[in-house]
């Protein structure tokens, strides 16, 4: 199968896109590569994205979401499978990035066949966006755009109090290597030296990034939401508190668990909501606070939810509580925020950013005690001070509506991509007039159904798509 393409109309940018995961339904984070892929093509580009074929079907639901492109030739997925290598390092407790780092060899070989045939006006390195895997593309030559890029921050000492003696430990030794890689890694650098621009998810990105020299930072959210609920008038059908995360100790929720219980002191019917902890999670948490005397009435555990539950989760969240002591930016903090909840964070990496000027409570850095009481007071005025709950979930609406849509990421590229000299010729494009790449939410995963297996398809780019059928072209059109 050829690796030819055509060749860019004048005024049409071809972008070579490693996306790495393009699935929504999977959740917030392996679905900001296919959400790239879409911002790109609304901005009239063409794009060639890199992808990793693996086993749950992402490839084919993003084939039949945006098949309307491919089949214009305005989008080419080259999906690279891992070798097992790459597969058998990521079954490996502590060695995905190893396996992740054999995919992005592979990746690279794949696009330097690419670049020989249809070379990219710029080259843009998404993937998951940890600085400390930069992949190999800005080796190939082109015009090497990277990020978002995250990962460059610590937890401060303080948050991790309430975790076990391993885990504080292990945090203790990942802080110690990242502010060395930070530092001294080789690769980090040559792609920090290499890139015309690079995309900083939070501060200490951002710090970081102004570190090197020749390339253009840029402050800007690896991730973003489709849409903004309306800022609610009122509190009616909204109570307690959610908490959105997973069995990561760095999502911190004992911390969650010690606050509430403390807050129903003052506040005695709050309740809390624990979403994403497995069974194993579950059991540990309750463990630990019977061993401390802490009183879970009120609590909920709930397993992960689909997407349509975690959207009337958040919609009837008073207040989200994101705890995190480690955390780039905080997807769910994004969307809680577009469904009307009023954030609490601590003031530190993503969050201080994304909650800046009134848009939720940011607790400040200090000793456990203090922070939990500071946490408990914001918490107990925004449950019993409609007026003060109502005017904050006002700001955090619009800061996320102006700010952290999806739509809004082009806008801010563009004239930087123009400032870089990456493509001039960006001046002169504009949307492209085919049906956008999409639109106000994903389909639920049910649209996405008799898509022939990947290996029917033209192999390695789905470059010809026509194996949906015609109720998915339907759908496939309206996105």
């Amino acid at each position: 199968m050829s690796l030819g393409a055509a060749q860019s109309s004048p005024g049409t940018a071809h972008v070579l896109l490693s996306a790495y995961t393009v699935d929504p339904r999977r959740g917030s984070e392996p679905g900001v590569g296919f959400h790239w892929i879409g911002v790109l093509l609304d901005a009239g580009c063409r794009v060639t994205a890199l992808v990793h074929q693996d086993r749950g079907g992402g490839v084919e639901y993003t084939a039949g979401l945006l098949g309307d492109h491919l089949r214009a030739g305005r989008l080419r997925l080259l999906a690279v499978s891992p070798g097992p290598l790459a597969r058998g390092l990521r079954a490996i407790p502590g060695a995905w990035y190893l396996g992740y780092r054999c995919w992005q060899l592979q990746a690279a070989a794949a696009a330097r066949k690419a670049i020989a045939l249809d070379p990219p006006d710029w080259i843009h390195h998404v993937s998951f966006n940890g600085y400390r895997e930069p992949g190999f593309l800005h080796r190939l030559g082109r015009p090497f755009v990277w990020g978002p890029i995250g990962g460059v921050q610590n937890a401060d000492p303080r948050l991790v109090r309430l975790q076990g003696a391993l885990p504080r430990a292990v945090e203790a030794v990942r802080s110690a290597l990242n502010r060395w890689c930070a530092a001294h890694a080789a690769r980090p650098r040559a792609a920090r030296a290499a890139a015309r621009v690079v995309l900083a998810a939070n501060p200490e990105a951002t710090a970081w990034a102004r570190r090197g020299r020749g390339a253009i930072v840029l402050s800007l959210l690896e991730t973003a939401v489709e849409t903004v609920d309306p800022p609610p008038a009122t509190v009616e059908g909204r109570s307690g508190a959610l908490w959105v995360g997973s069995d990561e100790p760095r999502k911190n929720p004992e911390f969650a668990l010690l606050a509430h219980a403390l807050l129903r002191r003052c506040v005695p019917q709050t309740g809390l909501s624990l979403v994403g902890l497995g069974p194993s999670r579950e059991r540990s948490l309750r463990a630990w606070a019977h061993g401390r005397g802490i009183d879970l009435a009120g609590v909920r555990f709930l397993a992960r939810q689909s997407r349509a539950e975690l959207a009337g989760l958040y919609r009837s969240a008073r207040l989200f509580w994101f705890t995190s002591y480690r955390d780039t930016s905080g997807n769910v903090l994004l969307e809680a925020m577009a469904s009307g909840a009023v954030p609490v964070a601590f003031a530190q990496q993503g969050a201080a950013s994304i909650l800046a000027g009134g848009a939720g409570e940011l607790v400040p850095l200090a000793a456990m005690r203090a922070m939990l009481s500071d946490w408990v007071r914001r918490s107990r005025r925004l449950m019993c001070n409609e007026r003060a709950w109502a005017v904050m979930a006002q700001a955090a609406t619009i800061r996320v509506e102006g700010r952290y849509r999806w739509e809004a990421k082009w806008p801010a590229l563009r004239p930087v991509l123009q400032q870089a000299g990456v493509w001039p010729a960006v001046a002169a494009s504009s949307p492209s007039s085919a049906p956008t790449a999409r639109a106000s939410r994903p389909p639920s995963p049910a649209c996405a159904v008799d898509l022939p297996p990947l290996g029917s398809l033209p192999a390695p780019f789905i470059g010809a798509y026509r194996g949906a059928n015609r109720a998915n072209r339907a759908k496939s059109a309206t996105w």
